[in-house]
């Protein structure tokens, strides 16, 4: 996360949010993102399901759009059969 948005935040703070499923959490993880100014939001074992309805109408969205500009890099290069990296963060900054 702390390459991917570091440049846009600038010295502003960021949230990650994981669930407390995960084991690698610890202390030197939590100190290790403080130190990056990157916010944990630790949700609960098994309650990230209380989220989905934001994967029904935000990102749904977002995936729609995304799609059609695949399709629209794809329909331009004719033969394009996989998707770089850069093709993809070029596709999905916009959207």
């Amino acid at each position: 996360i702390n390459p991917a948005t570091r440049a846009k935040a600038g010295y502003r703070r960021r949230l990650l949010i994981i669930d407390r499923h995960s084991s690698y959490i610890n202390m030197e993880f939590i100190r290790a993102y403080n130190r990056l100014k990157i916010l944990l939001l630790i949700l609960p074992p098994y309650s990230t399901y209380r989220l989905y309805p934001l994967n029904i109408s935000y990102f749904l969205l977002l995936a729609i759009c995304y799609i059609t500009k695949i399709n629209k890099i794809m329909e331009k290069s004719g033969d394009i059969i996989t998707i770089t990296k850069r093709m993809f963060w070029d596709a999905f900054k916009p959207v």
